[in-house]
């Protein structure tokens, strides 16, 4: 999946009326050797203005590669500005039988990426045109859970702009959050390969990294 607006109208600059609930970028349930970007100019993605996540990757089914490279998730075309992938209203049912729900409209928030009992991840690289940059979001810019498998986070831009020098905060829980259910998930979170580290800039909660296993 290369070079598309995902989301955005076609100056890449404002939502394309995607903000609705459950209404995702991109949705990957059990990927056999999938990319979303590359490694090449022209490559990324801009994955912006969905009422819920930027991308979900789940199942347990995955056989191959699945990686995330040099896309814009929660940003403009040009980097310059937010456009929010996790927010959207809905209407929440009251239940008589749990006494659970208002019968209203309530808000709800999602993360730029979200993987869901998904193994074998690799978000980003150790070159520059592999790095994503996953800004801005509503419900964090990360979030992994019930995984277990080998996950690489390499060479990013989360909560900055792309170049690393101003914030651009993501909102909700933590820049990255990772949960496992198991003691086989191998996380790699930067590297000492040239390119590999992650600027990571704290969300709105002021947290940068969050690790829960």
């Amino acid at each position: 999946i290369k070079g598309n607006y995902i989301g955005v109208d076609s100056t890449g600059n404002a939502s394309a009326g995607a903000l609705l609930a459950y209404n995702r970028g991109i949705i990957a349930v059990n990927p056999q050797n999938l990319t979303i970007g590359g490694s090449t100019s022209g490559d990324g993605n801009i994955i912006s203005g969905w009422g819920e996540e930027g991308i979900l990757i789940s199942g347990n089914g995955i056989s191959g590669a699945v990686a995330i490279k040099g896309n814009y998730i929660g940003l403009n075309a040009s980097g310059t500005a937010t456009i929010p992938n996790g927010y959207a209203f809905i209407f929440e049912p009251f239940d008589p039988e749990t006494e659970e729900g208002c019968d209203c409209v309530v808000d709800e928030v999602s993360p730029g990426i979200l993987v869901s009992n998904a193994p074998n991840i690799t978000i980003g690289g150790t070159t520059a045109l592999e790095a994503n940059t996953i800004s801005g979001n509503e419900g964090g810019g990360i979030i992994m859970y019930d995984v277990a498998g080998t996950y690489a986070i390499q060479g990013n831009y989360i909560g900055t702009n792309p170049a690393g020098t101003a914030r651009m905060a993501n909102d909700g829980e933590a820049a990255v959050v990772a949960t496992s259910t198991s003691y086989s998930a191998d996380f790699t979170l930067g590297g000492t390969a040239e390119g590999a580290r992650n600027i990571i800039a704290p969300d709105t909660d002021n947290i940068g990294v969050l690790f829960s296993g």
